[in-house]
């Protein structure tokens, strides 16, 4: 996954993420799952950094929920 933001996050660390979901899906209003910080450099606007990450032991039921607001929420 591709993330934005307005700072650099250190890469070769494991961070723990939580995902607020903007309605509640299958009961849960977030999603709180870990995620290793594979990649970070300048945005094209550079006054942001991508990030890239790599999931860690997320059920599979939390999966779908973090795609789904992905395919609805991304640019």
């Amino acid at each position: 996954m591709r993330l934005c933001g307005d700072e650099p996050i250190q890469t070769d660390r494991t961070i723990k993420f939580r995902l607020a979901l903007p309605i509640a899906a299958k009961g849960n209003s977030e999603v709180v799952f870990d995620a290793d910080i594979i990649w970070c450099r300048k945005a094209k606007n550079p006054e942001l950094y991508d990030t890239g990450i790599r999931l860690k032991n997320v059920p599979t039921d939390q999966i779908d929920i973090i795609e789904d607001f992905m395919e609805n929420s991304s640019f």
